[in-house]
């Protein structure tokens, strides 16, 4: 790959271009997927930011403008995200966790019981919460909070524990 100058902007600018000859192309490369799906996330979970920024722009503010120093840093970030690689899709856990309980309310009411209410609810309060706080669903807290309440109600437990099955790379 060939940048022309040594700035994370012509990285940025040829992986947006690749991006889209992936999608394009349907390109079923699990660790571009991975790659375009979570590294902006890993970046803003790295730094402490939640902004809307891509991870360039992040990068590049904590390089303090210095396009060089920030392309070396775009590849130590880079480095550490495939080296903890195992991706948890939090989004699409708390997602079909909501979709299950409402279209297959049947199933879960009969596996959640008495707590198919109570888990509805939180999981609907704990979605609207982090919907009206951020610009961003904070999908990993809202994880977090559902596994706390999986240790009072075993059944969650098993579903969450089937959804990250199924939803982890």
């Amino acid at each position: 790959m060939y940048l022309g100058t040594n700035t994370i902007t012509k990285l940025y600018d040829y992986l947006q271009g690749y991006r889209i000859a992936y999608w394009l192309y349907d390109n079923d490369n699990p660790v571009d997927k991975n790659f375009f799906d979570n590294f902006n996330e890993f970046v803003c979970r790295y730094y402490g930011v939640t902004t809307n920024d891509n991870w360039k722009g992040v990068i590049l503010e904590q390089s303090f403008g210095n396009e060089p120093n920030a392309l070396d840093t775009f590849f130590e970030l880079f480095d550490l995200f495939i080296d903890n690689a195992k991706v948890t899709d939090t989004r699409n856990i708390v997602l079909s966790l909501f979709d299950k309980l409402i279209s297959e309310q049947d199933e879960f009411k009969s596996r959640l019981g008495d707590n198919f209410s109570v888990v509805l609810t939180n999981t609907v309060d704990l979605i609207k919460e982090s919907a009206l706080s951020t610009l961003k669903y904070d999908y990993d807290g809202i994880f977090d909070q559902l596994k706390e309440k999986a240790e009072e109600i075993p059944e969650l437990k098993s579903i969450l524990t089937e959804l990250e099955n199924q939803h982890t790379s």
